[in-house]
């Protein structure tokens, strides 16, 4: 993903799709941890689906060879039971 693409995100989507489901899983919540080279790795912890102010400061920080990782994606099933994504790697170029 190219650094201004990553900055223009505004929010995380969860979309599942097979078993006989099709459709968007309400966020609960997930951490993004930036990785830098030769810097400090951030942390942001985000409820609900549309990026907090910290998150976006973050992902506003984008800059070629960074690592953004999200993780501990938690969706709200549609039987109400949370379940928990698998976690996503974006490198910038």
């Amino acid at each position: 993903m190219v650094a201004g693409e990553m900055r223009s995100q505004r929010v995380l989507t969860a979309i599942i799709t097979g078993l006989g489901i099709d459709g968007r899983l309400p966020i609960v919540s997930f951490y993004i941890t930036l990785f830098r080279e030769e810097a400090p790795i951030q942390l942001t912890y985000n409820e609900g689906g549309d990026f907090t102010d910290a998150s976006l400061q973050l992902i506003q920080e984008a800059q070629t060879k960074d690592f953004y990782f999200f993780s501990d994606i938690k969706v709200k099933n549609i039987d109400g039971s949370i379940r928990i994504l698998d976690n996503m790697l974006f490198e910038i170029r």
